[in-house]
């Protein structure tokens, strides 16, 4: 697989707002477009890769030498799927509506996190620094 940052020029960074994720990339991934960047962002089995172990085709590095990184990709969003991995699990924390940066405040979608625990079962869980932030679009509500 092709690393996302081969079709970035020389010194730019993959760091969209949440207004771009939304209104450029998720909607034109939705529609079945062919538009500029896509293949910027992949599509990727999320639930089949741990947090730890998600292939650097899908990351960007930002911070000072690019120290750490952020992972982008598409993934078919299943409600009924549990968000299991084969040594943790994603636990919801949270929902949060992203409004339009322009007049009107018109709701463009949903982000909702989740953070990633090591572990089977209650005895033996804990929390790790992983966030996942899953976002679906207002009127598709799918991502």
């Amino acid at each position: 697989m092709q690393h996302a940052l081969s079709s970035l020029p020389p010194g730019f960074q993959f760091f969209p707002s949440e207004e771009i994720l939304l209104n450029y990339y998720l909607i034109n991934k939705n529609q079945g477009q062919d538009f500029d960047g896509a293949n910027l962002i992949t599509e990727l089995e999320l639930f089949e890769y741990d947090p730890f172990d998600l292939p650097d085709s899908t990351s960007f590095a930002y911070d000072h030498r690019g120290r750490k990184r952020h992972w982008y990709y598409f993934t078919e969003r299943d409600m009924h799927r549990n968000k299991m991995t084969m040594s943790g699990f994603w636990l919801r924390d949270g929902r949060v509506q992203i409004p339009s940066s322009g007049a009107g405040n018109v709701v463009l979608g949903t982000r909702t996190s989740f953070i990633f625990h090591t572990g089977k079962s209650i005895k033996n869980v804990a929390r790790t620094n992983w966030t996942l932030y899953e976002y679906a679009l207002a009127d598709h509500q799918t991502v």
